[in-house]
């Protein structure tokens, strides 16, 4: 199936990566403990994926922004930085 190829192509690499990057991350106590690292693993590419492929939209500085400090940090259980912080 089409779907299954393009996650094993696309998806996974990623979501390996990112998984053992977490795992680094919690085991230094950079993010919770309880942070589902297996979840976020997958959900990040996933949204990259259909942010590229099925909106045919750009990475760009605001949604790649949003996306991390209004959805991957609270996840992770990190404070986003205030808007002091992004200038």
């Amino acid at each position: 199936m089409i779907t299954e190829a393009a996650n094993d192509v696309i998806v996974e690499p990623w979501s390996a990566a990112l998984r053992l990057l977490m795992r680094r991350a919690a085991d230094r106590h950079q993010i919770a403990d309880t942070a589902a690292i297996d979840t976020l693993a997958q959900v990040i590419p996933e949204m990259a994926a259909y942010r590229s492929l099925t909106q045919r939209k750009p990475f760009e500085l605001a949604f790649l922004t949003a996306l991390v400090d209004d959805v991957l940090l609270p996840a992770l259980s990190i404070a986003p930085p205030t808007k002091e912080d992004r200038s």
